[in-house]
């Protein structure tokens, strides 16, 4: 337990927990850096920690934001013995994963190299494409095919198990489907910003046959 952000890095540096709590209490600064450092320890834990942010029910918090901020679940206060059950069992699940938890070993182990090797360069062909795509149609808000192109963005993605970026393309399809196009920019660059990590983990972790060009 800590009642600042400062104390909560330190405590999450020694004894790093399987899931954290904020209060969205803090100041939207210290509330946003606090996330970000908890995600660069990440890379070094190897082990992506999910992030949940309470909220009290009165409160008009934009869900959005807090998502690109790096936040992946909500639950609001006071907090009840079954919504806080239900929540970690989602959680538990969900088996999140970020970025930094790509097992190309365990890739290569699900099908043949030819296979995972197509799935790569496809992938890698075509992000920066369809990414531009999403961004025009989202910027002239048309929804279906911001909906269309958020939904191949997910398939894609979803062959390398990274939770946080199928959840933030999904969050975007779903608010096409709802003709909703508030804060639709601003998870599109969060979900920019995750696949490029993408990229640059396989163009670092490569095997011998995954060349990522």
């Amino acid at each position: 337990f800590a009642e600042n952000p400062v104390d909560a890095i330190e405590i999450f540096k020694v004894n790093p927990t399987d899931v954290i709590i904020i209060s969205n209490q803090f100041e939207e600064n210290h509330f946003k850096n606090l996330i970000a450092n908890i995600r660069s320890i990440e890379i070094d834990l190897k082990k992506h920690i999910p992030i949940v942010a309470t909220y009290n029910a009165y409160e008009n918090i934009n869900k959005d934001q807090l998502n690109s901020y790096g936040v992946d679940y909500f639950l609001q206060k006071p907090i009840k013995t079954k919504e806080f059950t239900d929540l970690l069992n989602e959680i538990s699940v969900n088996s999140t994963k970020h970025i930094v938890e790509i097992d190309l070993d365990e890739l290569m182990n699900s099908s043949s190299r030819e296979v995972i090797q197509k799935i790569v360069d496809y992938f890698v062909k075509n992000y920066q494409p369809i990414l531009q795509k999403l961004e025009k149609s989202i910027k002239e808000s048309n929804y279906r095919k911001t909906y269309e192109y958020a939904s191949q963005i997910r398939s894609q993605i979803s062959n390398f198990g990274v939770f946080r970026s199928v959840q933030l393309a999904t969050r975007i399809a779903k608010k096409a489907i709802e003709n909703d196009s508030e804060n639709m920019d601003i998870l599109f660059n969060a979900l920019k910003w995750e696949i490029e990590q993408i990229v640059n983990f396989l163009n670092n972790n490569q095997l011998d046959k995954i060349k990522v060009k």
